[in-house]
């Protein structure tokens, strides 16, 4: 019906500890089109942004086994979307 499904780097921080494994086999299983990738950091606790979003993308590529064309659309593409400018 047009959801998206936000997954985001900080569930993976502890306390919560959610795996990069666990990301990726459920955004297989829901499907790239319908899924998004923030980091939610901006928490002194937790790395910058910026530095964030970077482990976060090596950690779904290296361990998440997601393809670069994937995470591509979960964070470019998708976000377009939703914002009404695609």
């Amino acid at each position: 019906m047009g959801a998206f499904i936000e997954f985001t780097f900080a569930h993976c921080m502890p306390p919560m500890m959610m795996s990069p494994e666990d990301i990726g086999r459920c955004a297989k299983a829901i499907g790239p089109e319908h899924c998004v990738l923030s980091t939610d950091f901006g928490q002194a606790f937790n790395p910058p942004a910026t530095e964030g979003f970077h482990m976060m993308l090596s950690n779904l590529f290296r361990f998440g086994k997601i393809s670069e064309e994937d995470l591509s659309m979960m964070v470019k593409d998708n976000p377009v979307k939703i914002l009404g400018l695609a």
